[in-house]
C-alpha cells in the first residue's frame, strides 16, 4: 500500500475547474516525442517475443529533468488493432491510484503505419512473478526462506484498494489523487501484472511500491460479451476456475477460448492466488504437476485447480492471512467478496495480525534486499 504525497504523480499536472483544484493527465500527442525523451537501456527489441502489437519496450530518461522512465511502443500495419493500443494508453491515462503503475506521457498516429508509443514510470524492482521466481531458486536450494508476512500483507492491502478503484473509481485506504463520480464510472476488469517500485525516498526502511500494470488486456465490465466463444485474455494458468474448461478443453478451445469472461470476481480470484503463490514460492503450486507441460489441455482444465487455497497446513503463515486468501479464492464465484468487501476484509484481518502478540516478530519482520533487487539503469 502506497504512502500519501503531496506531490502530483508522474505524468499529471495541476488544474483548476469551477474553482475545485484536480489532477489532470498530460494530453496524448499526435507526434513522436522523441525530442523529449532519450533511450538509455533496451529491455525488448521488439521481436515479438511479447506480443503480436509489441515494437520494444525501453528504458527512457526524460532530456529536460534526466528523470527515468519505460517506454512501450506499438506498430501494426492492420487498422483494426489501432484500437487496442489506443484503448490500452486510455487506460493507463484514465487511471490515477498509487497501487496502479502511473501514466506519463503518450504519441499515437492514427494513420498508417500504425504507431504508438506510452511512456510510464519505471518499475525498478521488477515484477511480482521475479520475486516469486527467486524465492522458488532459494527454496530448492534447501534454504528456509519465506516471502516475509508483513510484505504478503502490504501487497494483498494495496491491490486490493486498486481493484476497489478500478470497481468504484474511489480508494478506500489510499490517498486519491482524482475524484471521480461512483455514478458515472465504469467499472475496468484487469486481468494481468504486478511490478515493484522502489520508495521515492532513498533507504526508506517501508517496503517497496506494489503496482497494477500493463492494461493491454483490460476492458470495462460492460463491454464483456455475454455468450461465448470468449477470447482467451491475461495468462490462462492464473484464470479463475470458472473461465476453465471442464474438465479440460478441446483443442480448439485451448488455442482461442475461455469458459466465461472474464468479471471483477475473476480479478479478485488472480490477486488470491498471486497471494498464495508467493506463500507457496512458487509460479504454478495451483497446477498439479501431473498436468506439465503448462499449456497443455489438462492445465487449462477445472481439474487441474485444487479445490481451496489452503495455506494453513504450511504452519508459517497466521491464521489471519489463510482466511482471507481462503475467502477471495473460493471455487465458486459467488461466495467471493466484491472489491468493497475484500479490502475491508484484508485490512481488518492485518490490524488483528498485527495486535497479536504471538506474530510480533513477523509483524517487524522486513523484505530482504535480495529479495526483490534494484535494476541498475
Amino acid at each position: 500500500m502506497s504512502g500519501k504525497s503531496s506531490q502530483p504523480p508522474p505524468g499529471s499536472v495541476a488544474v483548476r475547474k469551477s474553482g475545485m483544484g484536480r489532477l489532470e493527465r498530460l494530453p496524448i500527442s499526435n507526434k513522436p516525442l522523441d525530442h523529449l525523451y532519450e533511450r538509455v537501456k533496451t529491455i525488448d527489441d521488439g521481436s515479438g517475443n511479447l506480443g503480436g502489437m509489441n515494437a520494444g519496450v525501453y528504458i527512457v530518461r526524460e532530456k529536460k529533468a534526466g528523470q527515468v522512465y519505460v517506454q512501450k511502443c506499438y506498430k501494426s500495419n492492420n487498422s483494426q488493432l489501432i484500437k487496442l493500443f489506443r484503448d490500452e494508453i486510455g487506460y493507463m491515462r484514465r487511471l490515477m491510484h498509487s497501487s496502479i503503475v502511473q501514466y506519463v506521457d503518450a504519441y499515437v498516429n492514427l494513420k498508417a503505419p500504425y504507431e504508438a508509443a506510452a511512456y510510464m514510470e519505471y518499475c525498478d524492482r521488477g515484477s511480482l512473478k521475479d520475486m516469486i521466481k527467486i524465492y522458488s531458486a532459494e527454496r530448492k536450494k534447501k534454504h528456509d526462506r519465506f516471502i516475509p508476512e508483513s510484505f504478503i500483507w502490504h501487497a494483498f492491502l494495496g491491490l486490493s484498494d486498486a481493484l476497489y478503484f478500478l470497481n468504484t473509481g474511489q480508494s478506500f485506504i489510499s490517498v486519491e489523487l482524482q475524484k471521480n463520480n461512483p455514478q458515472k464510472w465504469r467499472p475496468i476488469i484487469h486481468q494481468t501484472d504486478i511490478f515493484l517500485r522502489s520508495r521515492d525516498t532513498p533507504n526508506s526502511p517501508k517496503p517497496p511500491y506494489v503496482l497494477l500494470s500493463d492494461f493491454g488486456v483490460a476492458c470495462y465490465e460492460d463491454t464483456t460479451p455475454n455468450t461465448g466463444p470468449y477470447p482467451c485474455g491475461g495468462t490462462p494458468e492464473y484464470h479463475a476456475p470458472e473461465l476453465c474448461f471442464h474438465p479440460t478443453p478441446t483443442p480448439l478451445q485451448s488455442r482461442t477460448q475461455q469458459r466465461s469472461p472474464h468479471t471483477a470476481l475473476s480479478d479478485i480470484f488472480a490477486i488470491a492466488l498471486l497471494m498464495y503463490c508467493m506463500c507457496e514460492r512458487s509460479l504454478f503450486p495451483h497446477i498439479d504437476p501431473r498436468c506439465l507441460p503448462l499449456r497443455s489441455a489438462a492445465a487449462l482444465g477445472r481439474a487441474a485447480r485444487p479445490a481451496r487455497l489452503d495455506i494453513s497446513a504450511r504452519g508459517v503463515y497466521s491464521d489471519y492471512l489463510a482466511r482471507v486468501i481462503d475467502w477471495a479464492g473460493a471455487r465458486e464465484p459467488v461466495n467471493r467478496p466484491d472489491a468493497k468487501r475484500l479490502v475491508e476484509g484484508v485490512q481488518r484481518q492485518c490490524q488483528l495480525w498485527k495486535a497479536d502478540p504471538n506474530w510480533q516478530a513477523q509483524v517487524m519482520e522486513k523484505l530482504p534486499d535480495w529479495a526483490a533487487p534494484k535494476r541498475r539503469v
